[in-house]
């Protein structure tokens, strides 16, 4: 993942400029960071990347970490995989597989479907 670190100024210029993703060139690329507090997860279609946003407290930045290891968004469905076929229709539903999960309710490993997306779009994200 790519990390990039910015100190509160440089956050609220990028605010002031709807956060266009050219303003991203004058950020420092870090390797790893100090424990911080997630604040929020984003899209960014241009990139078709998950954006997390941290911040670090003793250096008072916010750092937005870039995915780049190419995750994939899932949804589980407790409908069995055939019942779920008409999903394929969508160009974006990558997969559907039976998985097992731990169901708290009934204290038991269920079968469930795994649906995978090729953005968070497809599974209901919405953009901005």
């Amino acid at each position: 993942m790519r990390v990039q670190s910015k100190d509160m100024q440089e956050i609220q210029q990028d605010s002031n400029n709807h956060n266009n993703s050219n303003n991203s060139n004058n950020n420092n690329n870090i390797e790893s960071m100090q424990s911080a507090m997630l604040l929020s997860a984003t899209y960014d279609g241009n990139s078709k990347s998950a954006i997390l946003k941290f911040y670090e407290p003793t250096s008072q930045k916010l750092i937005l970490w870039k995915d780049e290891i190419d995750h994939k968004p899932y949804c589980y469905s407790k409908l069995a995989p055939e019942e779920l076929e008409f999903l394929r229709e969508n160009d974006g539903v990558l997969d559907i597989k039976t998985t097992q999960k731990y169901e708290l309710m009934s204290d038991k490993q269920i079968n469930i479907s795994k649906i995978i997306a090729a953005d968070p779009l497809t599974i209901g994200g919405t953009t901005g």
